[in-house]
């Protein structure tokens, strides 16, 4: 059988649930709902901060799997306020570039797991073996 890799949350990182960040099999990497918190934490009070600490976080799990951002296959996000669709859509084009994007589905939902969550992304990318 083909083994599972486990990338855990950053040690020390308060209050992380029984999860990890990501898992790789077969080539494939499936990154878990990842939070816009900072590096102890703690959330940014604006959308944006939380968007931008979403991408850094999902850069760092990339980044240990040996991928990128161009080896993103899909993407799903999850906002507490569609109102904040527009902001999102200026810093996703912003950290993937002129494209192509990958496969994406975007949706409000009325909260996440800690309440002062606005946004979570979740990918699926290629990784090496």
């Amino acid at each position: 059988m083909d083994p599972i890799t486990y990338f855990p949350p950053p040690e020390g990182l308060p209050g992380v649930p029984p999860l990890v960040y990501a898992t790789a099999h077969r080539g494939i990497l499936y990154v878990s709902g990842l939070p816009g918190h900072d590096d102890k934490g703690g959330y940014p009070e604006d959308f944006a901060g939380q968007i931008r600490n979403v991408f850094k976080n999902l850069r760092a799990v990339l980044d240990r799997a040996g991928s990128t951002m161009a080896d993103i296959i899909e993407v799903s996000v999850l906002l507490t306020d569609i109102d904040d669709v527009g902001e999102m859509n200026t810093i996703y084009r912003e950290e993937f570039g002129d494209g192509p994007y990958p496969a994406r589905i975007t949706s409000a939902v009325v909260a996440l797991p800690d309440p002062r969550m606005k946004i979570e992304i979740r990918c699926t990318a290629r990784c090496p073996e």
